[in-house]
């Protein structure tokens, strides 16, 4: 497999909005636990056979959490979950980016994509509430007092130029 270009950040363009996700893509939580290719696969959604695509997955997250900590952003062998979406989102301000935006169900640890793209009756597009890692759906005041919410907003306060 060939290996994944992952830019520095002074390669990124200057002046645009950077994210970590979208809704189109899987949260970073989804990425990092395998979820979303599990999610595909169980909707007969992958371009090729599971083994494939898990490996391809796997290979993309090696990529990126070395980058993270060729970078000083993680350190070597990290992998909890909340660190390395700190992380990235810490990579990203590194960026020349005019903005970095914050993907909300990254900051509160929600693995379930809002959008999953192919599907229509398969999959509950945009009707799914944020919630938390247990899937359990957050209330407004649950997401506004959320302690990851919070640590991530602190942290890339003090990260940002």
């Amino acid at each position: 497999m060939a290996p994944a270009r992952i830019l520095a950040p002074d390669e990124w363009r200057a002046g645009c909005l950077a994210t970590v996700t979208t809704h189109d893509l899987p949260p970073t939580a989804a990425r990092l636990a395998g979820d979303d290719v599990a999610l595909r696969a169980r909707l007969g959604l992958l371009a090729g056979p599971p083994e494939r695509e898990r490996s391809r997955a796997a290979h993309e997250l090696r990529e990126w959490l070395g980058a993270l900590t060729r970078h000083g952003l993680l350190p070597k062998g990290v992998r909890d979950e909340e660190a390395v979406v700190r992380a990235v989102h810490r990579f990203l301000l590194r960026t020349p980016a005019r903005m970095v935006g914050i993907w909300l169900p990254d900051a509160v640890g929600d693995r379930r994509p809002q959008n999953l793209p192919g599907t229509w009756d398969e999959y509950p597009n945009w009707r799914l509430p944020i919630a938390g890692p247990d899937g359990r759906p957050h209330t407004l005041e649950e997401l506004a007092a959320s302690p990851r919410l919070h640590a991530l907003m602190r942290e890339l306060a003090t990260a940002a130029p």
